[in-house]
């Protein structure tokens, strides 16, 4: 099982956080199960997502595919940073 670890900073966290559980189950198509949210103590409107997939080559499509774009329309992301681990 490898991991993908995800920096995010969105502009309006309530929003952004209802969004990406909105895809809890897209994001299986995409090999990612289980998965993990801190939120940053220092900096509340910050979180690192922690994905854990079986198809480290299929997963990073998810961050392109239009279920995420559908989800995600109306917020915005001042910052993201995706690591793999």
């Amino acid at each position: 099982m490898t991991s993908v670890m995800i920096r995010v900073t969105p502009a309006d966290f309530d929003s952004w956080r209802s969004a990406h559980e909105s895809c809890r189950r897209a994001r299986r198509g995409f090999a990612v199960n289980p998965e993990r949210l801190y939120r940053d103590l220092d900096q509340p409107d910050s979180a690192l997502v922690e994905l854990e997939t079986t198809d480290l080559a299929g997963t990073p499509a998810w961050f392109t595919s239009e279920q995420l774009a559908l989800a995600s329309w109306g917020t915005s992301v001042h910052d993201r940073t995706i690591r793999v681990c």
